[in-house]
């Protein structure tokens, strides 16, 4: 993928070890690793790459799906483009190397979309939210964008939600959880949970007490937890843990600093080599 942003310093941050600060400036530590813990992973490093003949004027978005019994992993790809009227675009993949079905529709973003694909027991539609190109770059969701299977395309805008970057999801269950940084000067989050198919709002629209000067991350932790990380007013990277009730505890601080949106995940033990703990990452550009 070529992007028209030149991103630097790009980071990545295994949760062990790192300290942080809560709210009120208060250090805080993560438990440290127990003795019997596996030794350390062997550093990422570049397996194949990549170029395609599509152009974006922002960063892409990625979301995969384990479907079936033999673990079938689909990625799915969008970005928008670089055309005139900055369409929202798709691609996905069986194997990362070959991409195909590719999508343009007819929906319109100033900055990335976010993507995700509903839970194997949903059928892996795949779900867009993303910013559009009006004048208040108000706040729309896209159910089913490959128009397949029995269930059919569906779309809502929510007039007067609005953001001024790109919005973030995440899916548990039938729950689509939709977050993204509002147009008032403090540029707050915003969280709701929407219904899968029908896109209606399943629970209140929670104005939460956090601030973001670039676009937000979520995703899905233990026990079904909802894992929020923001860049602070003061650049400063941030993420709070919540649960299905939309309801967040006090927001960490760490040291780092970032100019654009992290990234922040839980990932199973299991899909990264170490059967004893499950591990938190962060990752963000310096």
């Amino acid at each position: 993928m070529l992007w028209r942003r030149i991103m630097t310093g790009l980071a990545v941050a295994l949760f062990v070890g790192i300290g942080f600060m809560d709210g009120t400036g208060q250090a805080q530590a993560t438990q440290a690793t127990q003795a019997t813990q596996a030794a350390p992973l062997a550093a990422p490093h570049l397996v194949s790459k990549q170029i395609l003949g599509e152009t974006s004027i922002d960063g892409p978005g990625l979301a995969k799906n384990i479907v079936g019994a033999e673990a079938e992993r689909t990625l799915v790809l969008t970005w928008t483009g670089t055309d005139a009227l900055h369409r929202l675009n798709l691609l996905t993949s069986t194997n990362g190397t070959t991409w195909i079905n590719k999508r343009t529709l007819g929906e319109t973003a100033f900055v990335r979309p976010a993507v995700e694909r509903m839970p194997e027991m949903a059928g892996g539609e795949v779900v867009l939210a993303w910013s559009g190109t009006d004048t208040r770059h108000t706040l729309n969701v896209l159910w089913n964008a490959y128009n397949s299977g029995s269930s059919a395309m569906k779309k809502v805008t929510f007039w007067g939600d609005t953001s001024f970057t790109a919005p973030a999801i995440a899916m548990s269950g039938d729950r689509i959880y939709v977050v993204w940084a509002g147009t008032d000067p403090n540029h707050s989050l915003n969280i709701m949970a929407l219904s899968h198919r029908t896109l209606q709002v399943l629970a209140i629209k929670r104005y939460l007490p956090f601030s973001s000067n670039a676009r937000p991350s979520v995703s899905l932790g233990p026990s079904e937890s909802l894992m929020l990380s923001w860049t602070n007013r003061a650049g400063q990277l941030s993420f709070a843990i919540g649960d299905a009730a939309l309801r967040f505890e006090a927001a960490k601080v760490a040291t780092a600093t970032s100019f654009v949106g992290p990234d922040f995940f839980f990932a199973d033990s299991v899909h990264i080599g170490d059967t004893l703990t499950p591990k938190y990452w962060w990752a963000w550009t310096g």
